[in-house]
């Protein structure tokens, strides 16, 4: 256990409980869910992950294990959730219910982020979970390749299941007229984009394991098909914005290690990933060499353009505050958002914006002013990031798991090197 001297991260000193193998289970469960299981349909607005049940069965085993834990990213969780009850409550729709819902998100985050905390404190071992990400990426990678090849009618049976309005399967490999376009894999995540970021997170977790383990490490080659793997399935989602920060990914995992023979390795592995999407999707090459980098030729960066402007305009009406989360507009104007730092400064002002930007860089600040070696959590950073450009990763009922989770096993290990002398914790 650190000591308290050691940091000024943590306020209170939390109680080492070692996790049982039930707590493990739950974790294991909850991910499966959260990757598996498609949204429940409760009303035509109203949608329901099933993971949210096993969230609140986190929360009541924290309780029985009385494991409490309180640093100052706690705290900023603590105070964006009574910054989001101020602005919903000075606004006009404080009596729906629904408002509400947007604390029940920040809640979640700091559930399952004391959750993670609690199991990698008390565990010695993290194999177990490499292990079972390593099992997970497989299995997605499986039923992704019989989504996009549409194997025994997958999509007719199953992979429209994972699509709210069924758009994107019903179109699948074709363009609005109806004739033949580039395949964009959908996955479990229900749509392109969100499947790219789904790959790009496994793209990071890969590659920070070869920029931590040794080329002489048994798991070595492993991890380099792995590689090549979640490389191929990001590019089989044709997502430009995801290709565009699995590029940027890399390219800031090249300055943590050397030039290598390794290195070149990985970008010839990169290079055949690219030759095979192409071979398995010949209109692949046409949909990315027909991007618009001109605004006014681009339809859907348009589209994003002109309901930001529209958000930004409403901000300076409502600078401090905001109109909070006022889903009535949202959905009444059929609204869709997808810039997560405009769309939380338009919800709950500049304080808002601020809030938002501590939750996603706080923990990773402290680690980069305090050198601390953490490559898999600065690649996924990194990913929420620039994902949070055109999409609402963080605040997305599936990923928020996965960024808890993960800031939960960075802030471990930040401990772990604490009492080790930086010394990195790593496993096969």
């Amino acid at each position: 256990m650190v000591e308290k001297w050691y940091n000024r991260f943590l306020w209170v000193e939390p109680i080492e409980i070692a996790p049982t193998k039930a707590d493990f289970a739950l974790l294991y469960t909850t991910l499966i869910t959260t990757l598996f299981v498609p949204y429940i349909p409760i009303n035509a607005s109203f949608f329901l992950s099933l993971e949210e049940v096993f969230v609140g069965m986190i929360a009541v085993r924290l309780l029985i294990k009385r494991f409490f834990w309180l640093d100052k990213f706690v705290m900023i969780l603590m105070l964006f959730a009574s910054f989001i009850l101020l602005s919903i409550l000075i606004n006009s729709h404080r009596t729906e219910l629904r408002e509400y819902f947007e604390l029940y998100k920040i809640f979640k985050i700091g559930i399952l982020y004391l959750f993670s905390i609690f199991l990698f404190l008390g565990s010695k071992k993290i194999s177990g979970i490499v292990k079972f990400v390593n099992v997970t990426f497989v299995l997605l990678v499986l039923f992704n390749l019989l989504h996009y090849f549409n194997v025994w009618h997958f999509n007719e049976n199953v992979t429209i299941l994972f699509d709210s309005d069924q758009r994107d399967t019903l179109y699948f490999g074709l363009n609005s007229l109806g004739l033949p376009a580039a395949k964009r894999m959908i996955g479990t995540m229900g749509n392109p984009n969100n499947n790219a970021i789904l790959f790009l997170l496994f793209f990071a977790f890969y590659q920070s394991r070869l920029t931590v383990l040794n080329s002489k490490n048994k798991s070595f080659f492993m991890y380099k098909l792995m590689f090549f793997l979640a490389t191929l399935m990001v590019l089989l989602c044709q997502s430009r914005t995801g290709i565009l920060i699995g590029v940027v990914v890399y390219i800031i995992g090249l300055f943590q290690r050397k030039l290598t023979k390794n290195v070149l390795y990985e970008l010839l592995i990169i290079g055949l990933a690219v030759v095979l999407m192409f071979i398995i999707s010949s209109n692949s090459l046409h949909y990315l060499a027909n991007t618009k980098l001109r605004l006014q030729d681009n339809s859907a960066v348009m589209g994003r353009w002109e309901v930001a402007k529209k958000l930004f305009a409403m901000w300076t009406e409502k600078p401090i505050f905001g109109y909070g989360p006022n889903k009535a507009y949202i959905y009444g104007n059929k609204i869709s958002p997808e810039n997560e730092y405009l769309f939380h400064m338009w919800r709950y002002g500049i304080m808002g914006l601020i809030f938002y930007c501590l939750v996603l860089w706080y923990v990773l600040l402290k680690f980069l002013r305090e050198k601390v070696k953490m490559p898999l959590y600065v690649y996924v950073i990194v990913v929420f990031s620039f994902a949070a450009l055109t999409n609402l990763p963080v605040m997305n009922p599936k990923f928020s798991f996965i960024f808890a989770l993960v800031a939960g096993f960075a802030t471990c290990q930040y401990y772990i090197q604490k009492c080790q002398k930086n010394e990195y914790v790593e496993t096969d």
